[in-house]
């Protein structure tokens, strides 16, 4: 599983809730920043306040990245644990990431 894409597009999911994504792609108020089509550690794009009305690039470094690896290691012999696993890399990076 590539969980490099798997992470960025949980990212994205939790930082953007509900039709953020639609709405950010309509916004004209986003501040001329676009929503990084393939995102990296190194950047991609989070979007907030009130159905991404503002858009930021950002970016982990490698120390944060491989920090957010470490979550799924072992790997999840469960949904259950997958999940707890996912919900805990998302924290980290809302924490890590702040905008």
């Amino acid at each position: 599983m590539d969980y490099q894409k798997l992470l960025f597009g949980i990212l994205l999911f939790s930082a953007l809730h509900s039709n953020a994504t639609a709405v950010n792609l309509l916004n004209p108020e986003n501040r001329g920043k676009p929503q990084i089509d393939n995102p990296t550690p190194s950047l991609f794009s989070v979007c907030y306040g009130n159905t991404c009305h503002t858009v930021e690039h950002v970016a982990l470094s490698p120390q944060q990245w491989k920090s957010v690896r470490q979550f799924f290691q072992p790997p999840a012999e469960s949904p259950q644990q997958e999940r707890s696993q996912i919900a805990n890399a998302i924290a980290y990076l809302e924490v890590e990431v702040e905008v």
